[in-house]
């Protein structure tokens, strides 16, 4: 709940207009209260796209078993 308050107040300084700092401190505000509302991307993610930018191929994700 506190973090839907942070990220409203940080919108509307953005909104009404306190100057070029003050946008950049209110999307710094939003951008930290949604990155500390969410939970962190899953690991095997992060690899995914840390060997992508490495250049390395992508590889197609295993199938699931399949149960019957």
């Amino acid at each position: 709940m506190a973090v839907d308050y942070l990220v409203m107040l940080g919108y509307l300084l953005a909104i009404v207009g306190v100057g070029w700092w003050g946008k950049r401190l209110a999307a710094l505000v939003a951008y930290v209260a949604v990155s500390l509302a969410t939970k962190p991307t899953e690991e095997a993610a992060v690899d995914a796209w840390r060997r992508r930018v490495a250049g390395e191929p992508a590889t197609a994700p295993e199938p699931a078993p399949v149960t019957v």
